[in-house]
């Protein structure tokens, strides 16, 4: 078994992924007009751009600024068990945007927490002779976030599920995210390399 260290390496590797839980009515813009599927799945592509995590234990706030103006405050508190061959990682994160501007998938987004968005889960390492490192990650995400983009604004209600198997070995991840986000049932395919957005 690897030391401590050598898990903090690996897990900051990973990008925890986030889900929401169905959208109300209110998942509308102005005038009428809520997100797409695809503005949707736009929208969770860009928020995970704040829930890079290293797993080490109870972690005070950190405030992230986001790439075009704008910050996130991320809480977070770990908890770590261990076995024979995995260690596992008890996850339960807080993410608050503030005036947090993002882009994925060439849209564009100005988000606030309404008030917030919350996701709790596992983290499980294993260590393998024949496969190196691989990790499952199982997380869920609730809460909402306020958005404008394209002249368009509204809250989007988020609750979804995303299930990972990562290789840090081969450099790549499998799985994906399901559930509701802005109103829209999603089904979104995370597969691919680590670097992938």
């Amino acid at each position: 078994m690897n030391s401590r260290n050598s898990f903090r390496r690996t897990f900051a590797l990973l990008a925890v992924t986030l889900a929401v839980a169905a959208c109300g009515d209110d998942s509308t813009g102005a005038g009428g007009d809520r997100l797409t599927p695809e503005e949707s799945e736009a929208l969770y592509r860009a928020l995970r751009n704040h829930v890079n995590l290293d797993p080490t234990g109870e972690l005070p706030p950190e405030v992230r600024a986001c790439t075009g103006g704008g910050e996130a405050t991320l809480t977070a508190s770990v908890s770590m068990s261990e076995g024979e061959s995995d260690i596992t990682f008890h996850v339960d994160l807080t993410l608050v945007p503030r005036d947090c501007v993002e882009a994925a998938h060439g849209r564009t987004f100005k988000l606030n927490g309404a008030p917030s968005l919350r996701e709790t889960g596992t983290y499980a390492l294993r260590v393998s002779p024949r496969l190196g490192f691989r990790n499952v990650i199982d997380m869920a995400l609730s809460g909402a976030v306020t958005y404008q983009t394209a002249g368009r604004s509204g809250t989007c209600d988020i609750s979804m599920s995303t299930r990972l198997e990562v290789s840090t070995t081969a450099g790549r991840q499998t799985g994906g995210a399901s559930g509701i986000m802005c109103g829209n049932p999603l089904e979104i395919d995370l597969s691919g390399p680590l670097s992938e957005p």
